[in-house]
C-alpha cells in the first residue's frame, strides 16, 4: 500500500487521459491546483447542473487533493462507475482509495485505466509499484521491463525509482541506484517521489535518513496519514520511542488504529518499546486476528512476541512471516531499534 499511494500521487492532480473537455470555472481552477477555489465553484455549478458527471469527478478529485479523500470518493465512485471508459475518473478513484488505506479498491481501479491508456508510462509506473508494493514481485518485474522494452533510454524519474523498487534483496544495487537518484533527479519539488524515497530508505534500513526525507515531505502535506506513520516507524526504528510514543498522541487524528490498519502496526511496536507491552499485545492480536497472513499484522505480533520473551511464538510467527512477506528487503531484523538511540 505504501508505495501505491506514492505511485499515484506522482502525476500531476490535472492530467486527463480521455474524455471531452468543458467550459468551467471550477474544472479551470482544479488544472491551476486552486482545491479550494475548485471546491467552491463546482458545488455552485453541481448545484445549477446536477446532471454533469465532468463536474463531480472534478470535485472528487478537488477534494482528494485536499486530504478529504473519503468525502471525495462519494463524489467520485458513482460517476466513475457510470463513465466505464473515462480513465481519467478511474485514475482519479485510484488515487484517492491509496490514501485512505483502500489497497483493494485502489489496485481495481489503477488496473482499470490502466487496461484504456497502458501505452501511457505514468500509469504502468504506478501500477508496478503497486505489484511491489503488494509483494508481487513477478508481476511488478513484468510491467518494469514492459517499460524498458518500449523506452530503453528513458532518463525519467520514475524509471530510475522502479529499477531501485525491484532491486529486492541487492542492497548494493539500491545503495548505487540511491547514489544515481541524488546526482540525476531533482527532488526538490518535495513530491510523491520524495515520499517514495523515504519509504526506500526504511526499506533499505536507513531510518535516519528517512525520517528526515519523510519530514521535509510532511511539511508540505500535513494530512498524508501514511507518510505521518512511516515518520514515526523511522524514528521507533532509529531508538527513540519516546519521541515516537509523543507523536502518536500529538498525531492522533492521523494515527487512528480503526482506520488506519498500517498504524495499528506502528502503535503496537511503539507500545512494546515504551514497555506498554498489554497494550501492545491487545493491538497485536486485534491485528493478527482480523488479518492473519498480513505482512504488517504478522510482523507486530513477532515484534511484540519478541518484546516479551515468548520465542516459541515469535519463531512461529517468522516462519509465517517468511511466507506472507516474499520481499527479502523488508526483514525482521529491521524492525528492531539499536540498544541505545541514535545521536
Amino acid at each position: 500500500m505504501r508505495l501505491l499511494v506514492l505511485a499515484l500521487t506522482a502525476l500531476v492532480a490535472g492530467v486527463a487521459f480521455a474524455g471531452p473537455q468543458t467550459v468551467s470555472l471550477g474544472l479551470g481552477m482544479l488544472e491551476k491546483g486552486r482545491y479550494r477555489l475548485a471546491v467552491q465553484a463546482l458545488k455552485k455549478e453541481i448545484a445549477k447542473s446536477p446532471d454533469r458527471p465532468a463536474l463531480e469527478i472534478g470535485l472528487g478529485r478537488a477534494l482528494g487533493e485536499l486530504g478529504r479523500c473519503d468525502e471525495g470518493l462519494k463524489h467520485l465512485l458513482p460517476n466513475a462507475s457510470k463513465n466505464r471508459f473515462d480513465a481519467d475518473a478511474a485514475w482519479a478513484v485510484a488515487k484517492c482509495s491509496a490514501r485512505v488505506d483502500d489497497a483493494a479498491m485502489a489496485t481495481y481501479w489503477l488496473e482499470f485505466a490502466h487496461g484504456m491508456a497502458e501505452e501511457r508510462t505514468a500509469l504502468q509506473v504506478a501500477l508496478a509499484l503497486a505489484y511491489y508494493d503488494a509483494g508481487d514481485l513477478a508481476l511488478a518485474v513484468d510491467v518494469v521491463e514492459r517499460i524498458y522494452q518500449r523506452e530503453p533510454a528513458a532518463p525519467t524519474h520514475e524509471l530510475a525509482l522502479l529499477r531501485l523498487a525491484v532491486a529486492v534483496g541487492d542492497v548494493e544495487l539500491a545503495d548505487e541506484l540511491l547514489f544515481l537518484l541524488d546526482h540525476h533527479t531533482q527532488i526538490k519539488g518535495l513530491g510523491a517521489r520524495h515520499k517514495l524515497r523515504g519509504i526506500l530508505e526504511l526499506d533499505l534500513g536507513y531510518p535516519l535518513a528517512a525520517q528526515a526525507t519523510l519530514l521535509a515531505y510532511i511539511e508540505h502535506h500535513r494530512a498524508d496519514a501514511r507518510a505521518v506513520q512511516l515518520r514515526i516507524e523511522a524514528i521507533r526504528r532509529a531508538g527513540d520511542a519516546a519521541t515516537a510514543r509523543a507523536l502518536l498522541v500529538a498525531r492522533s487524528a492521523l494515527t487512528d488504529v480503526d482506520r488506519y490498519p498500517y498504524a495499528r502496526a506502528v502503535r503496537a511496536r511503539v507500545q512494546a518499546d515504551v514497555g506498554e507491552l498489554e497494550n501492545a499485545q491487545e493491538l497485536a492480536d486485534a491485528a493478527l486476528a482480523s488479518t492473519p497472513f498480513e505482512a504488517d499484522a504478522v510482523a507486530s505480533a513477532w515484534y511484540v512476541a519478541r518484546a516479551r520473551g515468548q520465542t516459541q511464538t515469535a519463531n512461529a510467527l517468522a516462519a509465517r512471516y517468511e511466507l506472507v512477506q516474499p520481499n527479502p528487503l523488508r526483514t525482521l531484523d529491521k524492525l528492531v531499534p539499536p540498544t541505545e538511540p541514535s545521536p
